[in-house]
């Protein structure tokens, strides 16, 4: 009775997001011919191509309206009964809470794939017409779309869970869940340009020949902000399935949560990222180079470019002395081989426009 009932109150958002996508691609080429005809004051564009606008700005239009949607839909399921008063009505049946909780979530997912799956279809149908520019172009294009599509309408349901936890209205809960969705994404950005040298795993491109991944490296700082959404799920549920059924004090459990979780990714980013960096210089060792005291009582191993760093070595018994910083590329022993001054990046983690050379110089 609640999926039905979730389902049924979604119903006019579900029809207005399958009929945006079905207008989405004329509007986009009538936007098109109109700024080629000069009749947009804004901008002019001298020729368009009708196949390069399947393939740039429809798809990208595509995903800015999944991303709503998906934001819309969260929060009219998670706020809107409590915003209308019906939420008190709620928790005076005879039904766990998770049960409700559990009949939202699954309406909220299965109406953001329909709108993914009509919008994806709708896009095909088109570009089928107009035929594939280059042999393989649509498949492949097809499938980035659809997983890109499916990858950002459910962060932003988790995004928009967590919103919903903390604010009433729907209206600004889609605000809320559209920041805390891309909070992740930022914190990303942010935290691999901390430790850029800090790699997880590697990525080969002839195995995996997907045009928007390009790096051969993943930083520890890109993957660990992305545990934050399975905990904007889990904030979403500890607000609404725990403490008084009247709803008191729910705030203060999902801050609960929200709080050490992002904290946790803050501390896990502050161990992993130097654990990496020594991980990765020790899994490479081979393919680094040798700097060999004069005396040839120790020589500094370093990890190769894509592992950087080094080891200062004892070459009689192979125990590891001291790491130096990212990336070890600059060596000079002294004479007699007692000293030795290294040039690196300074530590594995720092502050944007803090990477400056270093010079450490070790007995």
């Amino acid at each position: 009775a609640i999926l039905r009932k979730e389902w049924k109150q979604s119903a006019v958002l579900r029809r207005v997001a399958i009929v945006l996508m079905v207008l989405l691609p004329p509007f986009v080429i009538m936007v098109a011919e109109a700024a080629s005809r000069g009749w947009i004051p804004m901008f002019s564009i001298s020729s368009y191509d009708v196949t390069q606008l399947f393939m740039d700005a429809v798809p990208m239009l595509m995903v800015v309206a999944w991303i709503f949607f998906a934001a819309v839909f969260t929060a009219q399921a998670f706020a809107g009964d409590r915003s209308t008063g019906n939420e008190a009505f709620l928790l005076e049946r005879p039904v766990s809470r998770t049960v409700t909780w559990r009949a939202r979530l699954l309406a909220v997912t299965v109406n953001g794939m329909i709108a993914l799956v009509a919008g994806w279809l709708i896009w095909l149908g088109y570009f089928m017409v107009l035929g594939d520019p280059k042999e393989g172009t649509l498949a492949g294009l097809a499938w980035m779309l659809f997983g890109a599509g499916a990858v950002v309408i459910l962060a932003t349901i988790c995004g928009s869970m967590a919103a919903t936890a903390f604010l009433e209205s729907p209206m600004i809960a889609v605000l809320g869940g559209l920041i805390l969705a891309a909070l992740p994404v930022g914190a990303a950005v942010f935290l691999a340009g901390l430790s850029p040298f800090a790699v997880l795993f590697r990525l080969d491109h002839d195995a995996f020949p997907t045009p928007l991944i390009s790096l051969s490296k993943l930083p520890v700082g890109m993957i660990l902000p992305f545990l934050l959404y399975p905990a904007f799920v889990a904030v979403s549920w500890w607000t609404l399935c725990k403490g008084e059924p009247a709803g008191r004090g729910s705030r203060a459990r999902g801050a609960r949560v929200l709080g050490p979780s992002i904290l946790g990714v803050g501390v896990l980013f502050l161990i992993l990222a130097p654990l990496a960096v020594r991980a990765n210089v020790n899994a490479h060792l081979g393919s680094g180079r040798i700097f060999p005291s004069p005396d040839s009582g120790r020589a500094i191993l370093t990890g190769g470019y894509l592992a950087s760093g080094g080891w200062l070595l004892d070459t009689a018994t192979g125990r590891k002395l001291r790491f130096f910083g990212i990336p070890t590329e600059d060596v000079v022993w002294s004479q007699d081989g007692s000293r030795v001054a290294v040039v690196t990046l300074g530590r594995s983690i720092q502050w944007p426009g803090g990477w400056g050379a270093k010079i450490d110089i070790v007995d």
